[in-house]
């Protein structure tokens, strides 16, 4: 597991990155809340990834982030420009939200993408519902 944290991607110049040719397969795990640019910066460093493991779980996030991270087209978008020979694509994202901060069919529906453009990709929602006040044990 490596913890690294990177700078301003406006700062950046992606031809001084190291890429890593010969990595095929990358998992990733985030346990806070993140500019999703860089996540395109981390893969720009690896352009022949195959296989992508993305995980996030965060408690509380901004609806504005929210909105970024359950956004499929934008998902898309950097798949597309930085991992052309991505065949798998894994993602699985918990947080503790309102149960009206986002609007699950929006979700799914900017997430429709990745059926048609991989072939055998399929995505199931699971929501869990918090105890408002826990049960008392006798």
């Amino acid at each position: 597991m490596f913890f690294f944290s990177i700078p301003n991607p406006l700062s950046m110049n992606k031809n001084d990155l190291p890429r890593v040719v010969s990595l095929k397969k990358f998992f990733l795990e985030i346990l806070t809340q993140f500019d999703i640019n860089s996540l395109g910066i981390i893969l720009y460093c690896m352009p022949n990834l195959q296989q992508i493991s993305f995980t996030f779980i965060a408690e509380y996030l901004d609806t504005s982030f929210i909105n970024i991270l359950f956004n499929g087209n934008i998902w898309q978008q950097i798949l597309i420009n930085y991992v052309p020979y991505l065949k798998k694509f894994d993602i699985y994202i918990s947080v503790l939200t309102d149960k009206g901060l986002f609007d699950l069919k929006s979700i799914l529906d900017s997430f429709r993408c990745f059926v048609t453009q991989y072939n055998g990709w399929n995505m199931s929602v699971t929501r869990l519902r918090a105890f408002e006040k826990p049960k008392k044990c006798k």
